[in-house]
């Protein structure tokens, strides 16, 4: 009897579907320690704005928003501060 039962997949066996949700500014906050900056913040609102008529990727944008409002402020110096606190700043 066992030779002639079909086998069912976990979709019709009553599986489960699990749908993750990523946020790209999310993201960009967590790797830059989610600093309260004024002009970081700002940018994160402008880029996630500018992604939806936009083609191109969210940091992208975020770069370009934030250069816009400090030019001369490396986005660097903001990534590089958390780095410095983890026991192992090498690693960064």
């Amino acid at each position: 009897m066992k030779q002639n039962e079909l086998s069912l997949g976990l979709d019709l066996q009553g599986g489960m579907h699990v749908v993750l949700e990523v946020s790209p500014a999310d993201i960009v906050k967590g790797l830059a320690g989610n600093i309260q900056d004024q002009t970081f913040t700002t940018a994160l609102v402008k880029a996630r704005e500018r992604q939806k008529t936009s083609q191109e990727g969210y940091a992208e944008l975020f770069r370009q928003e934030y250069k816009k409002l400090n030019p001369n402020q490396q986005l660097a110096a903001l990534f590089a501060r958390l780095c410095k606190q983890r026991p192992y700043p090498s690693e960064c």
